[in-house]
């Protein structure tokens, strides 16, 4: 067994290697993660750790740079994601040892925390990582009418008003990912599975509030949202509009949002995420990671997962 970073243009033998993870909607690995290697500008294949059997890769860890805003200010993050080995050759410790290795790599390169999104709780706390959030919002709309349904976004004029209102809104929920213009199209390529629906709000072309949804896991989600300030309601009705009769949100953050939803009726049910994310100090201390990232603050945008 063999294990080492990616070497440019095996590509391939990574996708051969995901296209043994099944999908609910019935696709392969393949089209799932082709992305995270073709449309990410981050992706290099030295962020891509395997394990090589019989010259063939047989694991996979993949680490993406990101950075997020904290309650500490911005700080550099190892997200993990792509985690798989195929079946013949699990339960033999090869994930784990990449994942060390991965540890390693993060902390040669200077960034501050790791950060992924897992059902396997206790494989990854032995590894570091503790959890920070194991719940998500069910919306259920029930009849209130609403007008304000918004359009579509569309060129960069709107991208610009939006990126405008997220870096705003955004600064407030420590964990969402700083975006630049190469952070924003990196987003809107890969949210999506395998689309999204982009809706903006407010008079004439002004944009005043935002809402990415797609289905995700069998499900119609709310990807992120924002809005100016004093514009909750415009945010309100944009997402009642467009709820679907249901549709599942990440932990609000939002208590102003949240009572201008329940004004309009709306019911909001809190409940046990299928995942959780959870967080690893690299090259902070465990203590400046709780206070950078304070389980009770923490906001992740699905736009931007991995």
């Amino acid at each position: 067994m063999h294990l080492r970073e990616l070497e440019p243009g095996e590509e391939p033998l990574l996708l051969d290697l995901l296209d043994g993870w099944p999908f609910r909607d019935g696709r392969r690995g393949r089209e799932v993660f082709r992305r995270y290697l073709e449309d990410d500008p981050a992706y290099q294949p030295a962020n891509v750790l395997v394990a090589e059997h019989a010259r063939r890769l047989v694991s996979g860890v993949q680490i993406f740079p990101r950075t997020l805003r904290t309650a500490r200010g911005e700080a550099s993050c190892g997200g993990i994601g792509s985690v798989f080995t195929a079946p013949e050759h699990r339960h033999r410790g090869i994930a784990s040892e990449l994942l060390r290795r991965a540890i390693q790599a993060m902390e040669e390169r200077g960034m501050a925390l790791s950060l992924l999104l897992a059902a396997r709780i206790r494989w990854y706390s032995a590894l570091g990582w503790r959890e920070l959030s194991s719940t998500e919002v069910l919306l259920e709309p029930t009849g209130t009418e609403i007008t304000a349904s918004g359009r579509v976004l569309t060129g960069e004029q709107d991208l610009e008003q939006v990126a405008a209102i997220a870096a705003v809104y955004g600064a407030q929920r420590a964990g969402s990912v700083a975006r630049d213009h190469a952070g924003w199209e990196t987003s809107l390529r890969l949210a999506g599975d395998p689309d999204e629906t982009f809706l903006v709000s407010g008079p004439g072309r002004t944009i005043d509030a935002y809402l990415r949804l797609a289905q995700l896991d069998g499900a119609w989600r709310a990807l992120e949202w924002g809005c100016v300030p004093q514009r909750r309601a415009l945010l309100a009705e944009l997402l009642l509009a467009n709820a679907r009769e249901r549709v599942v949100l990440p932990p609000l953050r939002d208590d102003e949002l949240e009572s201008e939803l329940r004004a309009r009726r709306a019911r909001l049910h809190r409940r046990p995420a299928g995942a959780s994310w959870m967080v690893r100090p690299l090259t902070m201390s465990e203590t400046e990671v709780a206070a950078a990232l304070p389980a009770d603050r923490f906001s992740f945008w699905p736009a931007d997962r991995f």
